[in-house]
């Protein structure tokens, strides 16, 4: 039964003991000195440290900021951007001096916290970060001492900042103006402004219509016109296309004028029993409205007519 659990070697080897904690399997005093080491740690509350690292990694997740943010933070918690410290253990490059301050290797740490042009838009920003005085290499390390002071708002706030701290990097090498500490921490508070507001659910956003239709370029405007009866069914219609150099407004009023135009010589076409004219088809050179020039003189022309006082017309955006 044993030998169907255990497989046997079919040559005839002794057996000898094996200490699995070494590479190759043979005892050390060293290696039982870390041993011992862990299994202290495991006592004495390795549980809570990795309860701490857990809680460092939810926090980034849980950061009220854009997804592209909460990558970015993931990835210099991981060690992973592109700095010339990184690359040189690669032997990428041959110096990793800081871009910046060409003082210190340039490590995650010391990018987007302890460098001087970094410390400067620190000072713009959370009192409480101002305040610190701590170092480290790792982000992490830095991170996890944040989320022990900072509220989750101010967590959002030093998320945002440090990637614009890592932009203003980036523009460095592509050769791109170095930005002053204000404009970077501005640009940092916007940003997180605009997503809050996006992520409000109160928020109404309503599409609102152009009120008329303007090519400045070719100066020439769109122009709709609907009749309704007086159940809200559309009677009439008309399309118009015409050259008029102005602003919207200027639309506007053509649009009203030709709206009155086209009512009175729909009415008068239904009287008369022949409202082919004025179908949803009709044009506005077929109505006869003068020019932009005109719109004045028409208007009051129109209005002293006993016909239009008892028309209403209303803008529909």
């Amino acid at each position: 039964m044993t030998s169907e659990v255990i497989s046997i070697s079919p040559g005839e080897r002794e057996d000898k003991l094996v200490w699995q904690f070494t590479t190759n399997g043979i005892y050390t005093v060293k290696s039982r000195y870390h041993l011992s080491k862990e299994l202290e740690c495991d006592l004495e509350g390795e549980t809570s440290v990795k309860a701490k690292e857990k809680q460092a990694w939810k926090t980034i997740w849980k950061l009220r900021v854009t997804a592209a943010t909460k990558m970015f933070l993931w990835r210099a918690c991981n060690e992973a951007l592109p700095l010339l410290a990184n690359m040189r253990r690669r032997e990428v490059v041959e110096h990793s001096s800081c871009l910046v301050c060409k003082q210190e290797p340039e490590t995650p740490g010391h990018v987007l916290w302890g460098c001087i042009a970094a410390k400067d838009v620190w000072g713009q920003g959370v009192m409480k970060v101002q305040k610190l005085s701590f170092q480290s290499d790792l982000i992490f390390d830095i991170w996890s001492r944040l989320i022990e002071i900072l509220s989750s708002e101010e967590l959002d706030e030093v998320a945002v900042t440090m990637r614009g701290i890592w932009s203003r990097r980036n523009n460095v090498i592509h050769g791109k103006e170095f930005k002053h500490p204000t404009p970077v921490h501005q640009h940092a508070k916007a940003e997180l402004v605009s997503y809050r507001e996006a992520l409000t659910e109160d928020l109404e956003v309503k599409l609102t219509a152009p009120d008329a239709a303007v090519n400045s370029k070719e100066e020439r405007i769109g122009i709709g016109v609907l009749i309704r009866d007086h159940h809200g069914l559309v009677i009439g219609g008309l399309r118009a296309n015409r050259t008029l150099k102005g602003i919207p407004f200027d639309a506007e009023a053509n649009g009203l004028l030709l709206a009155a135009a086209y009512k009175k010589i729909f009415d008068e076409e239904s009287k008369l029993g022949d409202i082919t004219g004025s179908g949803l088809g009709t044009t506005d050179e077929e109505v006869g409205v003068g020019t932009q020039n005109d719109i004045v003189t028409q208007s009051r022309l129109l209005g002293n007519e006993e016909y239009f006082r008892s028309c209403y017309l209303v803008n529909c955006p």
